[in-house]
C-alpha cells in the first residue's frame, strides 16, 4: 500500500507542473480512484450501477439526466465505445449517453485504460497552458480538441518521466491546479483585506 500524500505539504513549494507531477505522479495509486469497478475493463461494458458511480463520481449534477439510461442503454453505448479505435468515435459515442459531455466521458474512459488515458475538466483545460511543451488548441476548439492535446501532453510526459500511467500524471496536474487555485485564492483574500 502506497503512503498517503499529504497535499498540504506541497502547497508552499514553488514549483512548476513538470516538477510536480515528477515528484507527485509516482505516489498517487496507478488506479486511483477506480480499483472497485475495473472489472468492467476484462467484461467490455459498463453495467448501469457502474456507470453511475463514475459519473456521479465525476460530476453529481446531471444525475437527474444519468438516472434516464436504461441498463442495456448503458450497456450497449459502453461496449460500442470500448470497441471504438479512434479517440474521436470512442468520446462521441460515450456521449451519447445522458448527460454525458467530454469531461464524464473522458472520465469513463480514463477508468477503462489509466494507462493511456486521463481526465479532462476545466482546472485541466486551466493547468494545462502552464505545461511544458503543451500546444494550445486554437482559441474557438471544443473540449475534445483540448482533450486531445491533453493526451498529446501526458503521454509525452509518462515517456519522459517514466511514471507508469496517464491518470497519475492527470492527477497531480489537477491537484496542481487546485492548489495553485486555492493558494491564488488565498493570496488575494489577503489582499482584500
Amino acid at each position: 500500500m502506497k503512503p498517503e500524500i499529504k497535499w498540504k505539504e506541497y502547497t508552499e513549494i514553488d514549483m512548476k507542473p513538470k516538477e510536480f507531477v515528477k515528484f507527485v505522479a509516482p505516489k498517487i495509486g496507478k488506479e486511483q480512484p477506480f480499483e472497485d469497478i475495473k472489472a468492467f475493463r476484462d467484461r467490455g461494458y459498463l453495467t448501469l450501477e457502474e456507470f453511475l458511480k463514475l459519473a456521479l463520481c465525476k460530476s453529481p449534477r446531471p444525475k437527474p439526466h444519468y438516472l434516464k439510461n436504461k441498463p442495456k442503454d448503458v450497456e450497449n453505448i459502453t461496449r460500442k465505445a470500448f470497441e471504438q479505435k479512434k479517440l474521436d468515435d470512442i468520446i462521441l459515442t460515450l456521449t451519447e449517453l445522458e448527460g454525458v459531455g467530454i469531461p464524464v466521458a473522458s472520465y469513463i474512459l480514463t477508468a477503462w485504460n489509466p494507462m493511456d488515458y486521463g481526465t479532462y475538466d476545466i482546472r485541466m483545460q486551466k493547468i494545462l497552458p502552464e505545461c511544458e511543451g503543451f500546444k494550445e488548441p486554437e482559441k474557438k476548439s471544443n473540449d475534445l480538441e483540448w482533450y486531445k492535446a491533453e493526451l498529446h501532453l501526458l503521454r509525452k510526459w509518462k515517456k519522459e518521466l517514466g511514471i507508469k500511467t496517464c491518470r497519475q500524471i492527470e492527477y497531480a496536474l489537477w491537484r496542481f491546479q487546485q492548489m495553485k487555485g486555492d493558494r491564488d485564492e488565498i493570496h488575494k483574500t489577503k489582499i482584500n483585506i
